[in-house]
């Protein structure tokens, strides 16, 4: 027999005898018997209820505004010879404060110009007067009729008088420009522009500086309508700011002209204690603490446990056999992440505070411990 047949028949040796061990395995391995998974049991976490009295208070985003912004503007002209050191964007100056002021030689010279021509024209009115005077004391000596008006010198001492007139009111006018040469801070405020400096020559209706009232401020802030009956006039709110570390005091004026027409919200003016105006700047956001009433029995559930229902608000609570059911609720108010709850639940019950992505009423569910 040839090398090549039998090569041949090794091989289908080897063939057949591992078609037989393939064979044999197959047929005599163990059946696995198909089982149905376990079913899971969603775990959750849970808050009991205990109802206890709850402080109302509603927190709300605002912005300053500052009620009374001017523009310095001289009401003459002349050269800048003092600026205040607080005139510098942000410097603070009280009521009273001299902030600017003009060159007033050529207004102090005009001053003293006005005060000699009335002292003249007194004069000349005095002398008139007297020779008035003597005028009708001889037409008397020689006549018994009242003497003719050119006798008693009556035009020429009205019109003196009506020259004397003229020039009080020049000298007035006089002293009210030199005052006019100063110019003081209108009420206690802050900085916001400076537009010219010592040297520069000014004239109305040039603006020198824009400055506003640290006293006369206020917060817009915003509010559901649902929030507004936690919300009175004068109630009295804290106000905090990230620009200082101090709480800033306030009371509630009222409510806006409108409501927000993209928002829907409504618009709530917040007063700033006078004393603590200072402490803000206008344009700043801020939060607003507005303190309601003490509600008598409530209860604060994460307002992810709130759901919809066939149009109601409701919660999943855990049963006594460990079985989800749906609870209707009342909610007094929502703050934030944060809803408040006053009926329908009862002291002891657990609370789903879970997120679940498949509910139904009655389902089995584990609490976690």
């Amino acid at each position: 027999m040839s090398k090549r047949v039998m090569q041949v028949i090794t091989a289908l040796f080897i063939l057949f005898f591992s078609g037989v061990i393939g064979f044999y395995i197959i047929h005599t391995r163990p059946k696995i018997k198909p089982q149905k998974p376990p079913k899971l049991i969603p775990l959750v976490r849970v808050k009991k209820v205990h109802y206890a009295p709850y402080k109302v208070i509603l927190e709300l985003d605002g912005r300053v505004r500052a009620l009374k912004k001017i523009s310095i503007v001289p009401q003459v002209s002349g050269k800048i010879v003092y600026v205040s050191p607080h005139l510098r964007e942000g410097g603070s100056f009280k009521k009273g404060e001299l902030l600017f002021k003009i060159e007033d030689r050529d207004y102090v010279l005009a001053l003293c110009s006005a005060e000699a021509q009335v002292k003249k024209i007194e004069s000349d009115l005095e002398t008139l007067q007297a020779k008035a005077q003597q005028a009708i004391e001889e037409w008397h000596l020689v006549r018994h009729t009242p003497p003719p008006p050119l006798v008693s010198k009556e035009p020429e001492i009205r019109a003196l008088k009506a020259q004397l007139e003229a020039a009080k009111a020049q000298l007035e006018k006089a002293k009210l420009n030199l005052a006019r040469t100063k110019i003081y801070a209108p009420f206690d405020g802050r900085t916001l522009k400076k537009s010219v400096d010592i040297g520069q020559y000014v004239a109305p209706p040039q603006v020198l500086a824009e400055i506003y009232s640290t006293r006369e401020m206020e917060v817009v802030s915003y509010a559901s309508p649902e929030d507004l009956k936690w919300i009175k006039p004068q109630e009295k709110v804290n106000i905090v700011s990230d620009t200082t570390p101090e709480e800033v005091k306030g009371v509630v004026k009222g409510w806006g002209g409108k409501i927000d027409e993209k928002t829907g919200l409504v618009p709530i003016i917040i007063e700033i204690n006078p004393e603590d105006g200072g402490k803000l700047l206008p344009e700043d956001y801020v939060r607003v603490f507005i303190y309601g009433p003490v509600l008598k029995k409530a209860i604060s559930l994460p307002l992810n446990a709130i759901h919809q229902e066939k149009g109601n608000q409701v919660v999943w609570v855990v049963d006594q056999n460990n079985r989800l059911k749906f609870k209707k609720v009342k909610i007094a108010f929502i703050k934030k992440d944060e809803a408040v709850v006053t009926q329908g639940l009862k002291n002891g019950d657990k609370v789903i505070i879970s997120s679940l992505s498949i509910v139904s009423e009655g389902m089995k569910v584990r609490v976690k411990k």
